[in-house]
């Protein structure tokens, strides 16, 4: 009864945030037709890739052309019906969090979340829409270890689903609510380590 109402709470707290940002208030963001077209030459170019690879030299990341690209087309395809994430593997203070930073800096920044770390019931109580088609950034694996099931639920079924037993304090009685938090999106961690689970390689890309 406890972790019900705990639970109960957490999500009551979670909305009372959230609240405070009215969701009709927020900017549209769209592209003029100028900017459509001028996207699309760019679009079009055959060296594509390579320009962009380029422009992380700009930036001040350079080499490891093959990471570059990999990230930035994991990064865009949040967007796809089918998106592909990325682990970051790497030895300390080998780039894994400049490379996932970099990148991420090329996305549009309302179409990103970064977090430090993830409880396991951290994922559900998000608004049903809040990561569809966002990059979700974990710095390091460990921040996530708690929700392993949760993350690995979202990328393989697009969607999570809670039942909760909550207490009607009206009423006295018990039901089940059912709680629903929907992807897809894409998800990023780095690491060092060196055995990783399996079953969350085989979701990933290994960079």
């Amino acid at each position: 009864d406890l972790l019900s109402i705990m639970a109960e709470i957490e999500k009551i707290e979670e909305q009372e945030e959230l609240s405070k940002y009215d969701s009709t208030s927020k900017p549209v963001f769209k592209m003029t037709d100028e900017e459509c077209k001028e996207a699309m030459v760019f679009l079009k170019k055959p060296d594509l890739l390579d320009r962009i690879v380029m422009d992380f030299d700009i930036c001040g990341y350079v080499g490891e052309a093959v990471s570059k690209k990999l990230c930035y087309l994991s990064a865009t395809s949040r967007i796809m019906r089918k998106p592909f994430s990325a682990i970051v593997r790497a030895g300390s203070a080998g780039g894994k969090s400049e490379l996932m930073t970099k990148t991420s800096e090329f996305m549009p920044s309302e179409q990103v979340e970064t977090y430090t770390r993830i409880t396991a019931m951290g994922l559900y109580y998000m608004q049903r829409d809040h990561l569809r088609n966002k990059l979700v950034i974990i710095d390091e694996k460990g921040g996530s270890d708690e929700a392993d099931y949760s993350i690995r639920s979202l990328q393989s079924k697009d969607k999570l689903s809670l039942a909760l037993p909550i207490k009607d304090p009206s009423t006295g009685k018990t039901e089940t609510r059912t709680i629903e938090m929907f992807g897809p999106c894409v998800i990023w961690y780095s690491t060092t380590q060196l055995d990783l689970n399996p079953e969350n390689l085989n979701r990933s890309f290994e960079v």
